[in-house]
């Protein structure tokens, strides 16, 4: 399987490093793991990891239809399965990129105290409390996972 991670950015913070020791993980596993994003600090985590990084381009707002557009040439590109987006921005990026692919699939995982309201529901969500898991399903979300930090 192949698997384009895309945290909300590359700077120092507790989701990115999630998302990138997460890919590191999936990588040993056998799938391929390509991270995707602008650069920071955690790029040199993501080299001693062993991972691909692909750059993004400048988002000018969020959420950006110019990150979705790249992120589906990379799709197409690199015949990608997931686009595994880390926080709102990249979560709805990822939905449009995916938007009508029947072969590809996109994931949004939020460890914000909140999810936004506007997620589509129909993507699986990963959460990291109980509490936000139980609202989302009793909203009418129906594929929500937990993975508590």
């Amino acid at each position: 399987m192949r698997i384009l991670v895309y945290p909300h950015d590359l700077k120092m913070g507790g989701s990115q490093t999630n998302a990138i020791e997460l890919a590191a993980a999936v990588s040993r596993l056998g799938h391929e793991c390509i991270v995707f994003g602008r650069p920071g600090t955690l790029c040199e985590r993501i080299e001693e990891l062993g991972l691909e990084f692909i750059e993004s381009p400048e988002p000018r707002r969020r959420p950006s239809l110019r990150i979705a557009r790249a992120l589906r040439q990379i799709v197409h590109e690199r015949k990608i399965d997931v686009i595994h987006g880390y926080e709102w921005p990249p979560g709805l990026e990822a939905a449009m990129a995916a938007e009508g692919l029947a072969d590809v699939v996109a994931v949004c995982t939020v460890m914000s105290m909140a999810v936004a309201p506007f997620l589509p529901r129909w993507m699986p969500l990963v959460v990291g409390t109980q509490q936000i898991s139980a609202s989302e399903q009793s909203s009418g979300r129906l594929n929500v996972s937990l993975i508590e930090p």
